[in-house]
């Protein structure tokens, strides 16, 4: 099942493993508790507004065809034959 939102999967976990206590993206703080983890709910929210307050372009239920090595370090990527440059790519792959 592919997401519509960052960070959401089609699993029913309601800890997030992954998301360590008191780690954060550069510019926005984690929330919650610094000691505990966050919920799964926190996580995913924390996420869509790290992509809002910094104007991400995150492309969603994307299929990604192709991805090679562009100039100058960039990554072009062919989804749905669309050519796209970037220069970061995250792979998510889930269940």
């Amino acid at each position: 099942m592919r997401s519509l939102r960052p960070g959401a999967s089609g699993g029913a976990h309601s800890r997030s493993s992954r998301h360590a206590a008191g780690s954060a993206l550069p510019g926005v703080p984690s929330p919650g508790d610094p000691d505990g983890y966050p919920t799964r709910d926190e996580v995913i929210a924390y996420l869509e507004r790290y992509a809002e307050t910094f104007q991400l372009p995150i492309e969603l239920n994307s299929e990604v065809d192709e991805l090679d090595a562009g100039e100058g370090g960039r990554f072009v990527l062919d989804v749905g034959g669309e050519p796209i440059t970037a220069d970061h790519v995250v792979v998510a792959t889930g269940p």
